[in-house]
């Protein structure tokens, strides 16, 4: 037992013995130029670390800067796009509601004039009506167009007999209708509101039916004018001395107390001048 704990001691202090060079190497200090070498080598890798650490820091905030602008440049481009996408709304709403307005003042301007047409058209109806009632000797035609030197005139009415041959111009107007010769003025409902004589409008169709029996040889025909008035209920104030205006209704007795100034055969002629116009007789 003895030998074994001398073994054991010496093998432990051989070992120290031996080891006792490794601690004093340990122990003992660097020398100044390693020292000197690893204190510069730590402050290069500090310095590329904070380096790296700043170009780390300025791409991020590079990036950063880059997003931001591109957020930026994306909501401007998105509201860009959102006003032009608006102003295309409010353009093509604006487009449309021309467009129906426009039709709809197309057909309300078209319900108009077929308004008019129609008026128009009642009231040469109701003048033809009366215009029947002439006695025999007569003939009444209905809008007959006459064409002369590149002029025509629609004649509502014509009447040919022994005083000659009469225009008569047929207006369906209503309310009270003021004849001057400087314009005529319509009331209704209590407004009053300017319109084109009929009358000027019935010189122009003389002037053309002259022109077209001068042509024929027919030079000295009288041809008398007249403006009826179709609507019963019209009141008919004033008037004009280049032309009479009256009732429909008052036509025939107008016609007859005029002066008979050519022959019957002279009528005949003239009826059948007209009658090669194509047009309908009447009477």
């Amino acid at each position: 037992m003895s030998s074994r704990v001398f073994l054991g001691a010496c093998i432990i202090c051989i070992g120290l013995f031996l080891l006792r060079p490794c601690y004093a190497a340990s122990t003992q200090q660097p020398p100044p130029e390693f020292q000197e070498s690893v204190k510069k080598s730590k402050a290069e890798y500090e310095e590329r670390v904070k380096k790296s650490q700043a170009e780390f820091d300025a791409n991020v905030a590079k990036m950063r800067a880059d997003t931001a602008k591109e957020r930026q440049k994306m909501k401007s481009d998105f509201y860009i796009w959102a006003v032009f996408v608006g102003i295309l709304g409010v353009s093509g709403g604006l487009l449309r509601f021309y467009q129906r307005r426009k039709r709809h003042r197309g057909k309300e301007r078209i319900s108009n004039e077929q308004a008019i047409l129609d008026a128009g058209e009642e009231g040469e109806k109701q003048t033809a009506f009366h215009l029947s009632f002439l006695p025999k000797g007569y003939t009444v035609l209905h809008n007959v167009i006459v064409h002369s030197e590149g002029l025509s005139a629609e004649n509502d009415h014509v009447v040919i007999g022994s005083s000659g041959i009469i225009l008569v111009e047929t207006k369906n107007y209503g309310g009270t209708i003021y004849v001057r010769p400087n314009g005529w003025v319509r009331e209704k409902f209590g407004n009053k509101q300017g319109c084109d004589s009929p009358i000027a409008q019935s010189e122009r169709h003389k002037i053309v039916l002259e022109s077209f029996l001068t042509k024929r040889g027919w030079r000295q025909v009288p041809i008398y004018l007249v403006v009826a008035i179709s609507n019963s209920q019209a009141i008919i104030e004033g008037e004009d001395p280049r032309c009479p205006v009256m009732k429909s209704e008052s036509l025939p007795h107008w016609i007859r107390s005029l002066p008979s100034t050519i022959s019957e055969e002279q009528a005949n002629d003239l009826r059948n001048l007209f009658i090669s116009l194509e047009r309908t007789a009447v009477n």
